[in-house]
């Protein structure tokens, strides 16, 4: 499972930055959206999205796959904006903070790692930004 909260953007906005079909985009609730089919399937990987937004932030939450946590999600969710990822998956917990396309923080929780920063403050930050990085 994976959930996205980005600033400033719509529903509709969320599933078309997902590259999702708006056309197959219906209001259902937890229950009936739970029956529709996830996951692998001859065609590929098929994932639920489910999108809404309180108090400024989209939120959507993605259940049987794992498009929410790639970095071209997360880079085009952020373009313009901000994103926050938290996924859980069979082995692997994360949780991404992204800015204007770029991977701000990564961590993944329990890792034993802490995030790495880096020192030079992100442009129109606050000096307190911390950036992922190789090695």
């Amino acid at each position: 499972m994976c959930a996205t909260f980005t600033r400033g953007l719509a529903p509709e906005e969320v599933f078309a930055r997902y590259g999702a079909d708006s056309e197959q985009a219906r209001l259902l609730g937890c229950e009936a959206a739970s029956d529709l089919p996830s996951g692998e399937s001859g065609d590929g990987m098929v994932s639920l999205l489910r999108a809404g937004s309180i108090g400024g932030w989209a939120f959507c939450v993605e259940q049987g796959g794992g498009i929410g946590f790639g970095e071209e999600s997360l880079a085009e969710l952020s373009r313009g904006t901000e994103t926050y990822s938290v996924a859980t998956t069979e082995g692997i917990d994360v949780f991404q903070y992204w800015r204007d396309g770029e991977c701000v923080e990564y961590f993944e929780p329990g890792g034993g790692a802490q995030p790495v920063r880096t020192a030079r403050p992100l442009v129109g930050s606050s000096g307190r930004g911390t950036r992922r990085t190789q090695g």
